[in-house]
């Protein structure tokens, strides 16, 4: 441990929760006091007391051309001396959204969302008004962002806590998330064909969408079975519910399209985030 981050986290004990902003940067992950960075530079980042690490994680994914890119610093520190907010419409926003929508072919209108959450949160709230329905069906180690309806069994789980499979047990990831946020909330077990067989089979009817990422990406890079994300997209169209794909991980980075193209599959919603945030030089 560098003297400087040792003194930093102290002081951020004082004042933030664990230390840290989030729960990723601190104790829970470090064991300790974790390392502070004082920048970055391509693939390098540079703590505090000027020591150099390669970083391997760039930002979960959210930073494709490294740190500190010169288009990006260029393109940024042009915006910035225009001004950084203007609550009104603006030419950029029309000229992104057409990028998407060329770009994927599976696309036909764009929102744009300043967090995952928010825009996960969004596409459950269309599935709902679009169909009419209430449950939401999703899958054991996805995350979805931090909206108390979906923040059930994202973790982890002791396999005594599992429940049958035909049923996991729901397990809110945290105090504070009241049973009735995610009662209309069923979780399934991922890659398993009979398992998403008899949840549609008995919820399907109910079922504002299916939710799933592309690959499991919150409990380590697990692909889909071949054929597997294809038969969600099929049960949902049986059964009347929004086949949704969060991508907010996987998009732009496994294919320009994402999974859906890879996969080739035509979701009626989809998420994107990290790579999209960061500046991509598109074909």
């Amino acid at each position: 441990m560098t003297n400087t981050s040792q003194s930093l986290f102290e002081r951020g004990m004082k004042v933030l929760v664990e230390g840290v902003s989030s729960a990723s940067r601190g104790p829970a992950t470090f064991g300790g006091a974790p390392r502070y960075m004082s920048h970055g530079q391509g693939a390098r980042l540079y703590d505090v007391d000027g020591r150099e690490y390669v970083d391997w994680m760039m930002a979960f994914g959210a930073l494709p051309l490294g740190h500190a890119h010169p288009k990006v610093v260029e393109v940024v520190t042009r915006e910035v001396a225009r001004g950084t907010h203007f609550a009104t419409a603006l030419e950029v926003e029309v000229e992104v959204a057409e990028m998407l929508v060329a770009l994927l072919p599976h696309v036909d209108k764009v929102r744009f969302a300043n967090t995952g959450t928010e825009a996960a949160m969004g596409a459950f709230r269309l599935a709902r008004g679009h169909t009419g329905r209430r449950k939401i069906i999703k899958f054991e180690g996805h995350y979805h962002g931090w909206w108390d309806a979906v923040l059930v069994n994202t973790n982890p789980l002791p396999p005594t806590m599992f429940g049958h499979p035909n049923d996991p047990v729901r397990i809110p990831d945290s105090s504070g998330i009241p049973e009735e946020a995610w009662k209309d909330t069923i979780v399934v077990r991922w890659n398993d064909f009979g398992a998403i067989e008899r949840a549609m089979r008995l919820h399907g009817g109910e079922a504002a969408c299916v939710v799933t990422e592309g690959v499991m990406s919150n409990m380590g890079v697990i692909p889909p079975k071949p054929g597997y994300l294809k038969h969600i997209q099929d049960l949902c169209r049986k059964h009347g519910a929004l086949f949704y794909l969060d991508e907010t991980v996987t998009g732009f980075r496994l294919a320009a399209g994402g999974c859906a193209e890879l996969y080739g599959l035509e979701p009626d919603i989809v998420t994107y985030g990290k790579a999209l945030g960061a500046g991509c030089r598109w074909p």
